[in-house]
């Protein structure tokens, strides 16, 4: 049998597996295995899976995405995350969906510390829903409101999956996160701009909060000034190449341990907690990614992702219309999958179509990002969506579905931006890099 139509039949295999919920890692592994044993035979295929494990999990670049999970837990254990809830609130509660627009700010700050999308919304679905309905929010906008701003988890340095990307693609990951900055922070402001149109057109989803003096708002910046200590040092000592991205990791770990004994905020129990936490995501994440690295050998050596980009490369479309065929099935496979799988599963296959049809590969690892993030939030699934929906079970997930479609056309908008402004993506890494 030819290497390609293995190459084919594994893939749906894999497809098979994840649907019967076998793991995600297990899943590219096994057919990675089998693929390998196939086209190498078995003692070439034993070889690979006796080394890959080891030199997957051994990569020093990798060492960054433990350290940015360890500081995100410290931070959100020594009471951050509900700082600037309240700081947010002192300063936009009063305006229309103000509540809301706090939410939204707050998780861009949550999610420079955690990068990730899924982590984020579950911190502020805990911290922000109860508030939101203890003010009288309609629950399936508030619910969507913290879904939906979740996604900003990964359109901020350091997003977890740019440096995945990053690592996989052997591109520069401090180029990504400068690449990130100015897109992450428009779909900030049209996130804030849907929350203030929708409240001003239907009022009753969520009433005005009390207007705070300005020696009040000024009061609330002083209890996130640990916050921004933490974001400033670390994402501003990255971009301005003050250090490396592994450094700045370490930097921020010890950064918030720092905060937090000033704080006197963080127990002992608190901080085992922490660690066991990251301890968790750091081997669930490198497990995917072991997979997916023996998954990636075998698509390799079948010369699938080859085949594939010479055909995309070769459609008598412009390319601007194949790459919107490659976003559609993004955001499809994002209504189903995790964010992480799904990118350790397609980068394979996509990156070399995007190599050639000559896209910047800055520009698409933002783009992806984006894309990903619209699936999170998309029926039938829609991660985010289940998320909340978990953490507070009288919210219908229905009523969820109904009220993200504003804040998901606000991705869609920012799509067609990044695509007629490509230097939202590209500007800054010029400038910086």
């Amino acid at each position: 049998m030819e290497p390609v139509t293995l190459g084919v039949l594994g893939l749906g295999l894999m497809i098979v597996l994840i649907v019967m919920g076998v793991h995600i890692g297990i899943s590219m592994a096994v057919v990675g295995f089998l693929g390998m044993a196939a086209i190498t035979g078995m003692d070439a295929a034993l070889g690979m899976l006796q080394t890959t494990p080891y030199s997957t999990v051994a990569n020093y670049g990798l060492s960054v995405i433990v350290l940015f999970v360890l500081m995100g837990q410290l931070a959100y254990h020594s009471g951050l995350s509900y700082d600037l809830y309240k700081a947010s609130f002192t300063w936009l509660g009063h305006l229309p969906g103000g509540l809301a627009m706090s939410t939204v700010v707050a998780c861009t700050g949550i999610g420079a510390l955690c990068g990730s999308t899924t982590a984020t919304t579950a911190t502020m679905g805990i911290v922000a829903l109860p508030e939101m309905k203890r003010f009288g929010y309609q629950g399936g906008f508030a619910a969507a409101t913290v879904a939906c701003a979740g996604t900003l988890g990964t359109m901020v340095p350091p997003s977890v999956l740019l440096m995945l990307y990053g690592v996989m693609c052997s591109l520069s990951i401090g180029k990504l996160f400068s690449a990130v900055v100015i897109p992450g922070l428009t779909l900030l402001l049209l996130y804030l701009l849907v929350a203030y149109l929708v409240v001003l057109r239907n009022p009753e989803l969520g009433p005005r909060g009390p207007k705070c003096s300005w020696k009040e708002r000024f009061e609330s910046l002083y209890h996130v000034k640990d916050l921004l200590f933490l974001i400033v040092l670390v994402i501003g000592g990255m971009l301005g190449g003050f250090f490396t991205v592994n450094e700045g990791g370490a930097v921020g770990v010890l950064g918030a341990l720092v905060v937090a004994g000033f704080r006197r905020s963080l127990s002992f129990a608190m901080l085992k907690q922490a660690l066991l936490d990251t301890g968790k995501t750091s081997a669930m994440i490198f497990m995917v990614i072991t997979g997916a690295m023996i998954f990636g050998y075998f698509l390799a050596i079948s010369r699938l992702p080859g085949e594939m980009a010479q055909f995309f490369a070769e459609l008598p479309f412009h390319r601007n219309i194949v790459m919107f065929g490659i976003i559609l099935l993004y955001i499809f496979l994002g209504a189903l999958m995790d964010e992480l799988a799904m990118l350790l599963l397609t980068i394979p296959i996509f990156f070399p179509v995007v190599a050639a049809l000559q896209f910047n590969p800055y520009w698409f690892g933002v783009l992806l990002v984006l894309v990903m993030a619209s699936g999170m939030i998309c029926p039938p699934v829609g991660i985010n969506c289940f998320i909340i929906a978990g953490i507070d079970k009288s919210i219908p997930i229905t009523q969820i579905y109904k009220a993200i479609w504003p804040y998901w056309g606000a991705i869609v908008v920012m799509l067609f931006l990044m695509f007629l402004i490509p230097d939202l993506a590209l500007w800054l890494p010029s400038v910086l890099m």
